[in-house]
């Protein structure tokens, strides 16, 4: 079952799905809506945007112990576009579908994340 936030956040579970169309999560969810099926609309209240440069949210992230296991998380990755986002990225918004993934796969809630660039955008 999916579900889709009104915030536009695709989730399959707990799975965050990323609206692109290159992944095989995205078409997975575009052959079941073309069986018919539609996804639960779920009314969430959506935080405002943040937006960081890298070294602050790398400062931020130093400073919560997390960055060895986002750098470890990126270099492991064998998406080519995570790890160019992580190191050319000229900025980070909070809301970004990278970060959406990201904060799925180290099992923090949408508030930890945007606690993480509430630091950030301090620094």
């Amino acid at each position: 079952m999916y579900t889709l936030t009104t915030s536009g956040i695709l989730k399959k579970g707990e799975q965050v799905i990323a609206l692109d169309d290159s992944t095989p999560e995205y078409q997975a969810f575009l052959e079941w809506l073309r069986e018919g099926n539609g996804p639960e609309i779920i009314d969430v209240p959506v935080l405002p945007r943040i937006v960081v440069s890298p070294w602050q949210l790398r400062k931020a992230l130093n400073r919560l112990g997390m960055r060895q296991a986002i750098e470890a998380a990126v270099s492991a990755s064998d998406d080519i576009e995570v790890k160019d986002g992580w190191e050319f990225a000229t900025q980070f918004e909070s809301d970004n579908s990278l970060i959406l993934a990201m904060r799925t796969a180290f099992g923090m809630s949408e508030e930890q994340m945007y606690a993480v660039f509430q630091l950030a955008e301090t620094l």
